[in-house]
C-alpha cells in the first residue's frame, strides 16, 4: 500500500515541532493522541474531517488546489532522492544528503 504524502507532509510539520509533536498536534487539532498514533503508523487512515482539523490547528488551510500542489511536490522530490540515491558522490542519511568519500 502506497503511503498517504498527506502523512509524510504531517511528520515533516512534526520534526519542526519536536519530540512531544503528535500529542501536542493532537491536543491543538482536538484529536486524540491515540488517533494521530494510528494515523502515522499507518494502521489508521487520516479522514478529511481529521486533516482540516490539523490544519486549524497549524494555521493552514487545505483548498484542492493546495492538496494537488504538495502531492506534486512530492512527487518531484520523491524523483530527485531517488536520482540523488544513484549518485556515487552523494550518501543518503537520516539528516539529508551528504557528500560520500572521494576515491
Amino acid at each position: 500500500m502506497t503511503r498517504d504524502p498527506r502523512v509524510a507532509r504531517l511528520e515533516r510539520a512534526g520534526a519542526i515541532l519536536g519530540k512531544t509533536w503528535q500529542s501536542r498536534l493532537a491536543a491543538a487539532a482536538g484529536i486524540s493522541p491515540a488517533l494521530m498514533s494510528s494515523i502515522v503508523s499507518g494502521e489508521r487512515r487520516m479522514t478529511e474531517e481529521v486533516e482540516a482539523k490539523i490544519a486549524v490547528a497549524l494555521h493552514v488551510g487545505v483548498t484542492p488546489g493546495l492538496r494537488r500542489a504538495a502531492d506534486a511536490l512530492d512527487a518531484i522530490a520523491t524523483e530527485m532522492e531517488a536520482d540523488l540515491s544513484l549518485s556515487p558522490a552523494l550518501e543518503l542519511t537520516a539528516d539529508g544528503p551528504s557528500l560520500g568519500d572521494p576515491q
